[in-house]
C-alpha cells in the first residue's frame, strides 16, 4: 500500500513538473504580474501535490488548470480585499490627522491666551497636575499646601484657563 501511494506521488511530480511552463504561462495571462504568477504557481503547486489527482496527461492538464484558476480567483480576491481595507485605513488616518492638527493648534493658542495670565508657579502646578498627573496630595507636599488648598488653587487655575481660552 505504501509503495503504491509513493508511486502515485511520485507520477504526481512527474505530471506537475511536465504541466509547469503551460500552468505559469496560463496564471500569468490570468493575473498579469510576473512577481504575483510566481506566488500563486507555488500555491497552485501545493494545492495539486496536496489533492488527489487525474493519472492521465491531458485530463491532469486541464484540472491542473481549473486549480489554477480557483487559486488566481481566491487570491485576486483577497488582495481586492486587503487593498479595500488598507485604502479605508488609511482614509481614516488622514482624516485623524488633519482634525487632531486643528485641535492641537486650536489648544496652543488656547492654552497661550490663557498662560499669558498666569505666573510661573502656576503653569508649574498645572504641567505637574494635568501632563505629568501628579496626584493632589503628592503636589500639596511639594508647593507645601494642604491637599484642599491645592485643589482650590487648581480650580481657580481652571477657571482662569477657561477665561483665557475666551476669544
Amino acid at each position: 500500500m505504501r509503495r503504491q501511494g509513493t508511486s502515485l506521488n511520485a507520477r504526481r511530480w512527474l505530471l506537475l513538473e511536465k504541466s509547469l511552463p503551460m500552468l505559469r504561462s496560463y496564471v500569468r495571462r490570468l493575473v498579469r504580474n510576473d512577481e504575483i504568477a510566481n506566488e500563486i504557481l507555488q500555491e497552485v503547486s501545493v494545492s495539486i501535490l496536496s489533492s488527489p489527482s487525474p493519472e492521465e496527461t491531458g485530463r491532469f492538464s486541464a484540472w491542473s488548470r481549473g486549480v489554477a484558476r480557483h487559486v488566481v480567483s481566491r487570491e485576486m480576491r483577497r488582495r481586492r480585499r486587503h487593498h479595500a481595507e488598507l485604502d479605508h485605513a488609511l482614509e481614516t488616518f488622514e482624516i485623524l490627522d488633519a482634525i487632531d492638527l486643528e485641535h492641537n493648534a486650536t489648544l496652543t493658542q488656547t492654552f497661550s491666551r490663557a498662560a499669558v495670565k498666569m505666573d510661573k508657579n502656576a503653569l508649574l502646578l498645572l504641567i505637574r497636575r494635568y501632563v505629568l498627573e501628579e496626584t493632589p496630595t503628592e503636589l500639596a507636599s511639594a508647593f507645601e499646601r494642604t491637599p484642599a488648598a491645592l485643589r482650590m488653587q487648581l480650580m481657580r487655575l481652571r477657571s482662569l484657563f477657561r477665561e483665557g481660552a475666551e476669544p
